[in-house]
């Protein structure tokens, strides 16, 4: 991957950071929202009409692999997980600003909606998905978001129901932009790389150990192994 997320520097920000915090505090719980949720809360947020909720396993599937018309959360719109990924050539890249933009209108969202975004609930790869659609929606500039707490899985485990009923969808008009200071690019990942200074950012390969040590590689990665000096730190 070419784009890694920024860590800042705290000082920078920590008067704007505690007035942020005092509000939030005086708001009070009912003001919290994510970055998980329970299926509990989100039945209760959906029978208030409070949440959006992308389902964003494919569309279609088969009787050993169901996917989103074989059965949903009721109200839940299908956002395939595809839609949020660069191309073939480097899926890790975001996707361009225009083409989310679309995909985001499509479904009839902004920027200010409670978005929950929810998937199988199988395995951590799983989760993986949901967190980089929830890390893309929050750079594209989404304020509300949450993911569903063990996916599908934990939803039908707690009893609630599945729906093959699509929602009827009224269409916005939103113009995304993500927020570039928290994306890192090529030729600044070069110079930390380089750089021997001790208090630099530390680089951290989320990749299973095999991709970490060079054993294995993603069809789209020209080389095989890690970026100097990263350190392994598996997403699962």
């Amino acid at each position: 991957m070419t784009q890694l997320s920024r860590r800042h520097p705290i000082l920078q920000k920590t008067s704007k950071a505690l007035a942020t915090l005092g509000f939030l505090l005086t708001m009070g719980p009912a003001f919290a929202f994510g970055p998980v949720i329970s299926a509990a809360s989100l039945k209760t947020s959906l029978e208030k009409g409070e949440v959006k909720v992308l389902d964003i396993r494919e569309a279609k599937g088969t009787p050993d692999a169901p996917n989103y018309e074989a059965g949903h959360i009721p109200g839940s719109l299908s956002a395939p997980y595809a839609e949020f990924r660069g191309d073939k050539s480097n899926p890790g890249r975001p996707v361009p600003e225009p083409k989310l933009s679309a995909v985001l209108s499509a479904l009839g969202l902004t920027p200010e909606a409670k978005v929950v975004i929810t998937n199988r609930g199988t395995d951590a790869t799983d989760f993986g998905a949901a967190a980089r659609v929830y890390w893309t929606l929050k750079v594209a500039g989404f304020k509300h978001l949450a993911v569903l707490d063990g996916g599908l899985k934990a939803w039908s485990a707690s009893g609630q129901p599945l729906s093959t009923e699509k929602p009827k969808v009224t269409p916005t008009k939103i113009t995304v932009q993500y927020d570039q200071s928290a994306i890192i690019d090529l030729e600044e990942v070069v110079k930390l790389t380089d750089s021997a200074n001790p208090t630099r950012p530390k680089l951290v390969d989320a990749r299973p150990a095999g991709f970490f040590k060079g054993e294995v590689r993603h069809d789209a990665a020209s080389r095989y192994g890690t970026l100097p000096t990263a350190t392994n730190l598996s997403h699962d």
